[in-house]
């Protein structure tokens, strides 16, 4: 893969075009999710723009324009995050930029294109904790109130909303599921989760239930030939995960409890579980969560100071002597 030459004009579109198909096949060959690979490729196309607009043989800053790849530093990459984080980015995207960029530079490495990352040593930027609100149980109630009733779209609202509230499962894992993915003899779903790696998650007897009735008026659907699990009302297609999110959006308006993600319900499913004393490496199975501390601690801490102060006083130390 020999680097391109950059245009006369200063633009890095044609390295970058070559540069995008290789790591995107590669991506590709990895079995990365479409999501994945949509989140990796913005980050090196964010990078390369950046190259290209500084002028050729000058520096701005201390930067010059690279004329190949292995020529990027890491002051291009501290340059694009800096401008980046002054203008229009977040910290957390600014960092989801970073860690895609460790990715992308790993991978020349492997490919022999460069002989070292220049992010080897590179430390990403601080992005400060923000505690996600949980959801309480009277907000869980009058989500559930807005769907009362036997119809289709009220059953299948509810069996979503209990399916996430009980499982933890993210919104494209719930939101792709398939019927074959139920299994109402064990009471559990399979879904496919990030690295596109399948697992198993049990759900409680009330949204067996949600699921029972709305399986029952789903095969009285027109379209219930369809294998996605969740069906859409006005046309012969599936219900999409941004469908889903759009649902949850009109419910929650309806319950006055505000905007409501679906990652929410996630994040509560774990407060609960941590709050109920279960296990952390099991929380971690359940979540489909490979660095499972660091999880837990982020997950937990919209309630951290609740559950410590509940510790307290159920350990009463001060009442021992």
């Amino acid at each position: 893969m020999t680097p391109p030459p950059t245009d006369d004009d200063g633009s890095w579109r044609t390295l970058f075009d070559s540069y995008a198909r290789s790591w995107t096949r590669h991506l590709r060959g990895d079995n990365k999710s479409t999501r994945t690979i949509a989140i990796y490729t913005y980050a090196t196309k964010q990078l390369f723009d950046y190259c290209g607009q500084l002028p050729a043989g000058a520096a701005v800053d201390g930067l010059a324009r690279p004329e190949t790849i292995g020529d990027i530093t890491r002051g291009h990459i501290q340059g694009l995050l800096g401008d980046k984080m002054a203008s229009t980015w977040s910290p957390a995207m600014a960092h989801q930029c970073y860690r895609s960029l460790r990715v992308f530079f790993s991978y020349l490495v492997e490919e022999e294109e460069i002989d070292r990352s220049p992010m080897a040593k590179m430390k990403g930027p601080i992005v400060p904790a923000v505690p996600v609100p949980i959801l309480t149980d009277d907000q869980i109630i009058a989500l559930l109130a807005t769907c009362q009733g036997r119809d289709f779209v009220q059953l299948r609202d509810t069996a979503i909303i209990r399916l996430l509230m009980d499982t933890g499962g993210r919104r494209q894992e719930i939101g792709n599921l398939l019927v074959a993915d139920i299994d109402m003899d064990m009471d559990t779903i399979t879904v496919l989760g990030k690295g596109r790696i399948r697992r198993t998650i049990p759900f409680a007897a009330r949204t067996g239930q949600a699921l029972d009735r709305y399986l029952r008026v789903r095969g009285r659907q027109r379209h219930a030939r369809l294998p996605e699990l969740w069906l859409a009302v006005k046309r012969d297609t599936p219900l999409s995960p941004s469908g889903m999110a759009q649902m949850l959006d009109r419910r929650a308006a309806e319950a006055g409890i505000g905007k409501i993600f679906p990652h929410r319900f996630r994040h509560t499913m774990a407060h609960a579980w941590m709050a109920g004393g279960g296990e952390g490496g099991d929380l971690d199975r359940i979540m489909g969560w490979r660095s499972g501390e660091e999880m837990r601690k982020r997950y937990g801490a919209s309630l951290a100071d609740e559950r410590a102060q509940t510790a307290a006083r159920r350990l009463r130390l001060g009442d021992r002597i």
